[in-house]
């Protein structure tokens, strides 16, 4: 996974998904052993967007997660949805083996690590910085449910930054709920 600018960035075997010149569009592709592309698809809709993670379940589906910037992410009818305005939106999308399908995507939990569970479940872990600290979703019981301010500052200490908040997110395998 990763992203391209190109507008004729190669697409197997399906058309591409919208992309739109100098921006972000994130792919998936899987390439066999021996080299050859299996598939390649950009699935984004034509959003900006910044993979920074992926992971295969036991049945082949892909799971990527990341950034987006700005709106128009795709969002399927379902999925989990916490959407709130922010330049980098995280999500979290799930890609059939083939590479054609979307099983879900869904915005306002992603992040910069993956990992899956025996049963398909999700855990994703990252940063949530600025103005996304007070809209990341927590769970009642969760070890922390909200945002504690914290300040780094670099040598000489003039001027203090906001520093960013940890979080790791359980998603079900169907991307229903958290």
């Amino acid at each position: 996974t990763g992203f391209t600018t190109a507008p004729d960035f190669t697409t197997v075997p399906q058309v591409p998904g919208p992309s739109k010149p100098n921006s972000q569009t994130p792919y998936v592709a899987k390439i066999a052993t021996n080299g050859a592309i299996v598939y390649s698809t950009l699935f984004s809709n034509g959003a900006t967007a910044t993979p920074q993670s992926i992971a295969v379940d036991s049945g082949g589906d892909v799971i990527v997660s990341g950034n987006s910037a700005g709106s128009g992410f795709p969002v399927t009818q379902g999925a989990y949805n916490n959407d709130w305005f922010s330049l980098n939106l995280p999500f979290t999308t799930k890609i059939d083996p083939t590479g054609s399908k979307l099983i879900f995507s869904e915005v306002g939990v992603g992040g910069s690590s993956l990992a899956l569970d025996s049963s398909g479940n999700v855990f994703i872990a990252g940063t949530v910085l600025n103005q996304g600290v007070t809209q990341y979703p927590t769970t009642p019981g969760a070890f922390q449910q909200s945002y504690v301010q914290y300040t780094y500052c670099v040598f000489p200490c003039q001027i203090g930054y906001p520093a960013g908040e940890q979080y790791v997110t359980k998603l079900s395998a169907d991307g229903t709920k958290l």
